[in-house]
């Protein structure tokens, strides 16, 4: 009963699946247009999204980081691997 319920169901499937090549041409040049983001001026303006977990003395707080006008920080991705990212010359993991 299994197999032929697959059987119905792939069929169905392929049946339902009318593609022409207008469509997908039509897709493929949705796909090359150019599409606006956002300006560099207002990422560079933006706060850090990220929050950090600071526990003392058995106490666990969220520290939010605080945005430093005065120095530009450059960070360079070297590498991401196995959920870890090399940044700056170190070792960088999400906990």
């Amino acid at each position: 009963m299994k197999k032929l319920l697959c059987v119905i169901l792939s069929l169905s499937i392929f049946v339902h699946a009318d593609l022409s090549v207008k469509q997908i041409q039509s897709m493929v040049n949705k796909i090359h247009q150019k599409r606006s983001g956002i300006d560099l001026a207002t990422l560079a303006n933006t706060k850090e999204p990220f929050v950090r977990l600071q526990t003392e003395n058995n106490i666990s707080t969220f520290v939010i980081p605080t945005v430093n006008t005065t120095e530009d920080v450059k960070l360079v991705l070297h590498a991401i691997m196995n959920g870890k990212a090399y940044i700056n010359k170190s070792w960088m993991k999400l906990e």
